[in-house]
């Protein structure tokens, strides 16, 4: 039996999560993916996001390849898997949005089989701050295990990284270009990077258009552990005899457990405000950009 919601359709061949980096798509492909394998038992097979080698020429074959979970493993967290199971991918890289939309034919191939969610961060100064910030805790080696993320340890990484903020170079957008490898002052790179990561957000917004699919905000369900249950199967829209065989308000509690569970790897920092972990440098340019407040 097809389950349909706005984050999945069990008819087609899986979701596609249209993100940009650090903006909570990869809670979001874990939600999908629970909720069908741990409550409606529907095999989900999870294929990561989709990047292309740019090193090589990009042909349509290396899409359809991934696109159709080609990369998925039989034995992934103990699951099992046939070539026609459904399937999640995250696709945050900008190179492979812009290809996308770029050719005609693959587009109509993912509106027609895939079931389209996007998702972005509102906060812009956030979303370019939260990636080197994420580094330098791996750096500090808290990212390993949950049971790491004590007080005392996050108090020391917040006072550590205070006393050796953020530099220029350490920000960058989750993908290398060309531009990294051109010599350049400090102010320079930065101006460059913040204008990419606009223009990501505003390519981002206008595909969800042409898409004509749901672009969710993160920070709408960033602590706010019931907002998405709105968008997930419930007793009022799924098929009748679904809800007669498993009993009316079978649903929400389970699925609501399920989408809390996703909620333990959101990273406590001392700071809200991540403007503070960064060198004066960065905050200049942020001003000027018109992202920090003077």
């Amino acid at each position: 039996m097809d389950l349909k919601c706005e984050l999945f359709d069990t008819s087609k061949k899986g979701t596609i999560i249209f993100s940009h980096y650090r903006s909570g798509g990869t809670q979001l492909k874990l939600i999908v993916r629970n909720t069908l394998i741990q409550h409606f038992q529907i095999p989900c097979k999870d294929s990561g996001e989709l990047e292309f080698d740019l090193e090589n020429q990009i042909t349509p074959q290396q899409f359809y390849d991934k696109i159709n979970f080609k990369s998925w493993k039989n034995h992934h967290d103990g699951q099992k898997f046939d070539d026609d199971s459904y399937g999640v991918i995250l696709i945050n890289n900008p190179f492979t949005i812009q290809w996308i939309r770029n050719n005609p034919k693959e587009l109509k191939y993912i509106k027609e089989n895939y079931c389209l969610v996007g998702v972005r961060r509102k906060n812009i100064l956030k979303s370019l701050l939260s990636l080197p910030l994420w580094t330098r805790l791996i750096d500090a080696g808290l990212y390993e295990n949950y049971d790491l993320w004590t007080n005392d340890n996050l108090q020391k990484f917040h006072d550590d990284t205070l006393s050796n903020p953020i530099r220029p170079f350490e920000i960058y957008l989750g993908y290398f270009s060309v531009f990294e490898n051109i010599e350049k002052s400090t102010t320079e790179y930065l101006n460059h990077i913040v204008r990419h990561l606009l223009d990501e957000f505003t390519i981002l917004k206008l595909f969800c258009q042409e898409l004509n699919c749901n672009l969710l905000n993160y920070e709408d369900y960033e602590f706010d552990k019931k907002y998405l249950l709105q968008y997930l199967p419930n007793e009022l829209n799924l098929k009748s005899e679904l809800v007669e065989e498993l009993g009316v308000g079978a649903f929400e509690p389970i699925i609501s457990k399920i989408v809390n569970a996703t909620y333990r790897g959101k990273i406590p920092y001392v700071s809200d405000d991540y403007s503070v972990y960064v060198n004066e440098e960065v905050n200049n340019v942020l001003k000027g950009w018109g992202l920090l407040d003077d």
